[in-house]
């Protein structure tokens, strides 16, 4: 019972998963896990059905065997062991136990090819199920790495531009900066003759300053002797007029 309930369940489930695996458009990355486990599935489908047709065969001649060992039930054993009290056991009940008896052995027989031919042709279809996933799954595989293959090539052609980009980025960096030192030297000897001048002009400064000391120097004594001479002068004109005679005056 519990077999045929595995089956029954399993088959519409496989062939689920089968279907699934041809017709749903999965990504690159994500089909060969999926078939990966759906043939892991079918592989332990296969085992579980293979361990259950092993028990059922095994059930199978246990129950042969223990038909075999049961003596025949005849007349006078009947009559022996299930002899009812106050009554007897006809020839009709016998030949209707015997009948049932024989009848169930061939349906037993029965019930076991048909369940076998039954678990072959389904074992038929996984493995039709399993080839066909299986070769999904490989040109999966190779679209995959064809679009892989694409998307490195992509990859690395981005990269060329983008190294290209900024290599001439780096030169054009460089000839600033040699631009840059350039107009950086430039200004060094500019500030160079700046200061040298500027202390030229300071010299020039310093000695027109000296200069001017100097002539405030004798600029004093100058003046001095001027105050002299314009005494000494005053003083002749009064020696002048003091010695005139008042008539030519």
């Amino acid at each position: 019972m519990n077999r045929a309930a595995t089956l029954t369940l399993n088959a519409p489930l496989l062939m689920l998963v089968a279907a699934l695996a041809l017709s749903t458009p999965f990504t690159a990355g994500a089909a060969p896990a999926f078939l990966d486990y759906a043939q892991q599935q079918t592989q332990q489908s296969q085992a579980q059905e293979k361990n259950d047709a092993a028990s059922a065969k095994q059930h199978k001649k246990a129950a042969r065997a223990q038909i075999i060992k049961k003596p025949v039930p005849t007349l006078h054993n009947y009559k022996k062991n299930h002899q009812p009290a106050g009554g007897d056991c006809t020839k009709d009940k016998l030949i209707q136990q015997l009948k049932k008896q024989l009848a169930a052995t061939p349906q037993t027989d029965t019930a076991g090819a048909n369940e076998q031919a039954a678990l072959n042709k389904r074992i038929n279809e996984l493995q039709v199920a399993l080839s066909a996933a299986t070769a999904e799954k490989e040109a999966l595989i190779k679209k995959a790495g064809v679009v892989q293959n694409n998307n490195l090539q992509q990859s690395q052609a981005a990269a060329r531009q983008q190294i290209q980009q900024l290599t001439t980025q780096i030169q054009q960096a460089e000839a600033e900066n040699k631009r840059l030192s350039a107009s950086f030297t430039t200004l060094n000897k500019d500030k160079h003759a700046l200061m040298t001048q500027l202390a030229t002009t300071e010299k020039e400064k310093q000695a027109a300053l000296e200069q001017v000391k100097a002539l405030n120097a004798d600029k004093q004594p100058l003046a001095t002797r001027l105050a002299a001479a314009e005494k000494e002068k005053q003083a002749v004109l009064e020696q002048v007029k003091a010695l005139t005679p008042i008539s030519s005056r």
